[in-house]
């Protein structure tokens, strides 16, 4: 996901082909991480797990985001 000044400057074969919904994730970029974080435990089955794909700048603050959930 990208904040929503990062949009207009992604490759034109991304920003052509994906919708910005698909994208665009706010002013931190993390917002659409935020409602998974919040929401995965609830649809997660014991013992499952749950996987995102991101920044690697957004690791330790998503890490953060999931720890006290998981």
């Amino acid at each position: 996901y990208v904040t929503d000044g990062e949009y207009e400057s992604l490759s034109p074969d991304i920003r052509l082909h994906e919708p910005a919904g698909a994208l665009v994730a706010g002013a931190d970029g993390l917002d659409v991480l935020r409602r998974i974080a919040e929401d995965g435990p609830r649809r997660l089955n014991p013992g499952g797990h749950l996987l995102v794909e991101l920044d690697p700048k957004q690791a330790e603050p998503v890490a953060a985001m999931l720890r006290p959930q998981f």
